[in-house]
């Protein structure tokens, strides 16, 4: 990357450009320069941990489930369910 920004500035007769001139052709050369050799990561969007498999999930929310209808009912039966399942 080095050696290819400094072929693109060793073209370039600076003594005849203002400074605004300069600087959008050193913003041009570098954005050239980090396309051409920068690397695109790949961004993924998942969400949950590779681990949780449809079926963790599924018993995740059962769980979820008794333990609301345990809180709502205060019911022991359902207590000890909900204590068996975790």
């Amino acid at each position: 990357m080095r050696s290819f920004v400094r072929a693109k500035l060793g073209d370039i007769d600076f003594a005849l450009m203002s400074a605004c001139e300069i600087w959008k052709q050193l913003n041009s050369i570098m954005q050239e320069a980090i396309t051409v050799y920068v690397p695109q990561r790949v961004v993924s969007r998942h969400h949950k941990p590779l681990w949780m498999t449809t079926k963790v999930i599924r018993s995740v929310k059962k769980k979820h489930k008794l333990r609301n209808k345990w809180k709502k009912s205060n019911d022991n039966s359902i207590e000890l369910h909900y204590k068996k399942t975790g």
